[in-house]
């Protein structure tokens, strides 16, 4: 049973920038899957034959997809989502309306 006060269910401006954010990287891993056809990791002391899950380190194909995500261009629930030449996402439509509501 919930107490009032305790969790709301109305959707705010860090929830819509969190579904944006989520489309944005589903989006570049599907984008970076259609181009290389490959996700591989990095082993640590260990043999191909002995593949743990826990001792997975460090994905390959990081900065590829790091360059899909920059690439990212979008429609999203804030408005248009990119990114600029410094890397920082433009929500240009959503960050006028926290601004000056």
């Amino acid at each position: 049973m919930q107490k009032e006060g305790l969790a709301s269910s109305e959707l705010n401006a860090y929830g819509l920038c969190a579904y944006d954010t989520v489309w944005a990287v589903a989006h570049s891993i599907e984008n970076f899957i259609n181009e290389y056809r490959n996700i591989s990791f990095s082993f640590s002391d260990m043999k191909p034959s002995e593949i743990e899950l826990g001792k997975l380190k460090v994905f390959d194909g990081g900065s590829l997809l790091r360059g899909k995500l920059l690439k990212t261009n979008m429609n999203g629930l804030t408005g248009q989502v990119q990114f600029n030449e410094d890397r920082i996402v433009l929500l240009v439509v959503m960050m006028s309306l926290i601004l000056f509501r």
